[in-house]
Order: C-alpha cells, then structure tokens, then sequence
C-alpha cells in the first residue's frame, strides 16, 4: 500500500517534470518494467512509448508583471497610472471657513512611484510647488467658487496624468467687517 502512494507521487512528480521539460521540447518517454512498475524519461528505452502532454495553461504572477512593467524604466508612461482624483472636496461643495482654509486630498492608483510628483492647481494657477504630497491644506482662500484639479508629473515635469476638475464654493464673511 505505501509502495502504491510512493508510485502515485514518483508518477506525478515525474509528470510535471515531464510537462516543464516537454515545453521545452524534449521528448518524454514511458515503459513499464517487468515487475508491473511505470517509469519515465527522456532517455529512450526500447519498450517505452512517446507521452503526448497537452499545452499548458499558465498566466503570469504579480512580481512577474511589476518586475517587467515601465517602473523600472527612466521614462515613466501614462499607463503607470489609473487614476488621480481629488477626494475632498467633492464637487460643488460648499465650504463654510472664515480664515479661508481647504483641505484638499487626493487619491492615486497604483502606488503614487518615487520619482513622480504631484501637483495642486487652483483656479488654473499652480496652489504648491509639485511634491509627493496626497493632501494639501490651503490657507486664506478667497470666498467664492474656485476650480481644483491635480496633475501627476515625471521626473522632466512633463503630464502623466490629470485629475477631473472639481469646483468649490468657500463661504467666509467679509474681509471688511466695519461694512455690516
């Protein structure tokens, strides 16, 4: 009984041998002895027979795909990217602050990649030098409505990708009380 489990496992071990070796192209061969037992080889023996072994499926790991993906490139591709987006505030916010600050967040997918920078436009005109920063607090903003939108750079400063524009609305009293 333990001899026919040691075969069953010698057999199936063989048999994915057999399969690493046959995409390689070599030939496998399979005879039976005269005690009844069923060996495997890529030597050719004068009773075996050539094993046909179908294609095998194989799909690629996760490390395989990201060592081979353009991270490990010097020049970075939009398709390194999926998505950039601020978070808050969503659009058509109303935001009630009297000293005039947001809090601008961000999100990115994948991973935001070292060498890459971000940056933070306000109304068209950059609110902060580019950094790797996902969240940004801005202070003394005007009242009234004000466009966001976040774009990812490379190492050159040049677009990898841009987020959707978001407009706010920033509620303050007046900058002059002595007016009421």
């Amino acid at each position: 009984m333990f001899t026919d489990i040691f075969v069953k496992i010698f057999l199936a071990l063989l048999i994915c041998l057999g399969m690493v070796s046959a995409s390689a192209e070599e030939v496998i061969y399979q005879w039976t002895d005269t005690s009844g037992t069923v060996h495997f080889s890529d030597q050719f023996n004068e009773d075996a027979s050539v094993v046909t072994l179908s294609e095998l499926q194989t799909y690629p790991n996760k490390i395989e795909l990201l060592s081979s993906s353009s991270a490990h490139n010097k020049e970075p591709t939009k398709a390194q990217y999926v998505s950039v987006s601020i978070v808050q505030p969503v659009d058509q916010e109303a935001i009630h602050n009297n000293q005039g600050i947001v809090v601008v967040k961000s999100s990115v997918k994948p991973k935001f990649l070292p060498n890459d920078s971000m940056q933070l436009f306000m109304d068209g005109k950059p609110a902060d030098a580019p950094s790797s920063k996902l969240i940004w607090v801005l202070k003394n903003v005007d009242r009234g409505a004000h466009i966001l939108k976040i774009v990812i750079l490379d190492a050159d400063q040049k677009v990898l990708m841009e987020s959707k524009e978001i407009t706010f609305y920033l509620h303050r009293p007046s900058v002059d009380a002595s007016k009421k």
